[in-house]
């Protein structure tokens, strides 16, 4: 059975996701699909009651692979991206993220790049591998990321001034999930860390033990930098998969110091003065919304080597060295290197876009236009953790869209219905 032109759009972190997937749900619509978007977990509880289409997995960990599964048995076309791997280099992330099952789980995989093509093509056949890009990338484009974080790039320059933004990623030693045993688990359940396997036991107490060097670092810049640069306010936005109270209680009565963590980082990045981070995506990031970014590398390991962030951002060797970077910046870009130098690993960093080669390559697969009368369901209540990671209001999915169609001039009449919580089917 040829699968129905409706296209499922999972999301398990809102903050992370939600502009790249409404962006391409946009686009799809506009091309005549029909478009279920929303929270992961309801999508994945009731992959049999929904018609068979395509349905699009943003991640490739273990933790998946049962929906992936079951997708395919039922006769959707399983397409996956590791949105994840944007800014990695190195073979061991992309050993890290793709395991020889999920090859035989999905009907296609997204490659971020021609890096990514070129080490799928030694385990799949290449006609199953399609190079796209990163939506992530897409929303960090000038005439994008206008459309989603203008007015709130505004709101929050109204109310913090001139600020440096800290991003912190120590979602290991400090999750907001359990302890460090809890994230171990969770990477065996993964795939991410077999436990059996003494050199993968290493280097995950070795990221532990780089972590706790950089909590370390941002802790001594948090207390001096401030002190440096009376006139500016520091934001400091903990990675989502933190426990943000440690660091409220941790900086709580400096005066120009604030721990924020709402909704996409990305405008607060554009609002900045800089970012200064500790081996983070979100320095790559800046760097592509023209920010400089500042990384402190004190302690090197094979992550911190092989990321992009760390390639174009100015380096530090410590919180001390951070400040004199800073002081010696004027706050005009700098960088170690060109972003456009890392087209082989970021397929749309230039002026191409993510969004237009996913629905090229959707247009290919000639699904069944027909009418599609979605189901009536019976939803599952969901945990905390999962309302938390993912919570979408039906105003907010309509704000996007209209924004998104009257940018590109779309002459889109959608009909929007919120099928269960944050969850939403679109046509």
């Amino acid at each position: 059975m040829i699968p129905l032109n409706i296209i499922y759009l999972p999301i398990e972190l809102k903050d992370r996701e939600i502009e790249g997937k409404v962006l391409l749900a946009t686009y799809l619509i506009n091309h005549g699909y029909q478009v279920l978007i929303g929270q992961q977990w309801e999508i994945y509880n009731q992959l049999e009651n929904f018609p068979p289409g395509v349905i699009f997995f943003k991640s490739t960990n273990k933790i998946h692979y049962p929906a992936m599964r079951k997708a395919k048995k039922l006769g959707h076309i399983v397409i996956v991206q590791d949105e994840e791997l944007m800014g990695h280099t190195s073979i061991q992330a992309y050993n890290n993220a793709f395991k020889e099952e999920v090859y035989d789980i999905c009907d296609y995989i997204f490659a971020i790049s021609n890096n990514e093509k070129e080490f799928h093509s030694k385990k799949a056949d290449k006609n199953k591998i399609q190079i796209v890009g990163n939506l992530r990338v897409d929303i960090l484009k000038e005439h994008v990321r206008d459309i989603f974080f203008k007015e709130r790039v505004r709101g929050i320059q109204e109310k913090y001034g001139r600020y440096i933004l800290v991003n912190t990623n120590f979602s290991a030693i400090n999750a907001n999930i359990g302890n460090i045993q809890t994230i171990f688990d969770i990477s065996v359940r993964a795939g991410a860390l077999d436990p059996q396997n003494p050199i993968e036991i290493e280097e995950f107490r070795d990221m532990i033990d780089w972590e706790l060097e950089n909590v370390k670092q941002i802790k001594s810049f948090i207390q001096h930098a401030p002190v440096k640069f009376p006139h500016l306010n520091f934001i400091l936005r903990p990675h989502p998969a933190e426990n943000v109270e440690t660091a409220i209680n941790e900086f709580r009565g400096i005066k120009n110091v604030y721990v924020v963590r709402e909704g996409s980082h990305v405008p607060w990045t554009i609002g900045s003065e800089m970012l200064v981070h500790t081996s983070c995506t979100t320095g790559l990031e800046a760097t592509i919304c023209q920010k400089t970014a500042i990384s402190i590398i004190a302690r090197e390991n094979w992550l911190s080597n092989e990321l992009i962030s760390n390639k174009v951002s100015l380096s530090a060797k410590d919180y001390s060295d951070a400040i004199d970077l800073i002081d010696k910046s004027n706050y005009k870009l700098h960088s170690h290197a060109d972003v456009l130098d890392y087209e082989d690993y970021i397929y749309n960093i230039s002026n191409k876009l993510a969004v237009l080669k996913m629905i090229e390559f959707i247009d290919s697969l000639n699904l069944r236009r027909d009418f599609i009368r979605f189901p009536k369901i019976t939803a599952h209540e969901r945990l905390p953790f999962q309302k938390h990671k993912c919570s979408i209001s039906l105003n907010e999915i309509n704000s996007m869209i209209k924004k998104i169609s009257y940018a590109n001039k779309f002459n889109i009449n959608f009909v929007d219905n919120e099928v269960t919580d944050s969850l939403f089917y679109l046509k």
